[in-house]
């Protein structure tokens, strides 16, 4: 097991510039080494910005490829989402709990005010709204009882939506949850 500061120090040299090449090999380094996975979940926790938000990309790319990695760490994620500060790092682990099928039923609504209160700020971005929708969709299909809800809260903020892809994929949306 290599300490957790030396990960570290080599996650944030390696994560001096933010750049494609830099995430995968980032991902496959998590994908094969269990500390270095563990860190860079524990660094993308943090408020140490621009790592905190380059390994919360991570954590979504690893989310993409095995979301049953995740899992354990969802209560934690969950739980920390009111914390964070930066909209890339809330983006990445928005994506990631969009893919996550296994979320404890008391963290539903954690994470369903969260979205919705994401979904309702006009100074967050669209990548973060975009998210936000696709994590009320997954609850929804879980409890139905919540889709008329989650309907009208995006449907109020629809003509408040500034990028033509938001405003395509919250009209799809409504289809998805039966408005």
């Amino acid at each position: 097991m290599e300490p957790f500061n030396q990960l570290e120090k080599e996650i944030k040299e390696d994560h001096l510039r933010a750049s494609k090449i830099t995430i995968e090999k980032s991902k496959i380094k998590a994908l094969n080494n269990k500390d270095y996975f563990e860190a860079i979940v524990k660094i993308g926790l943090t408020d140490q910005k621009p790592y905190c938000w380059r390994c919360s990309w991570v954590i979504s790319k690893i989310a993409m490829m095995d979301i049953s990695l995740i899992h354990s760490y969802t209560r934690q994620i969950i739980n920390s989402l009111y914390s964070f500060k930066y909209d890339s790092q809330i983006g990445g682990f928005l994506k990631t709990l969009s893919l996550c099928g296994q979320i404890d039923q008391d963290q539903m609504g954690i994470l369903a005010d969260y979205c919705i209160k994401i979904i309702f700020n006009t100074k967050r971005p669209s990548h973060n709204k975009y998210y936000a929708i696709q994590v009320l969709i997954r609850i929804a299909k879980e409890f139905p009882e919540l889709s008329r809800e989650f309907s009208l809260v995006i449907e109020e903020n629809l003509p408040y939506f500034t990028k033509p892809y938001l405003k395509k994929f919250g009209k799809d949306a409504l289809l998805k949850l039966g408005a």
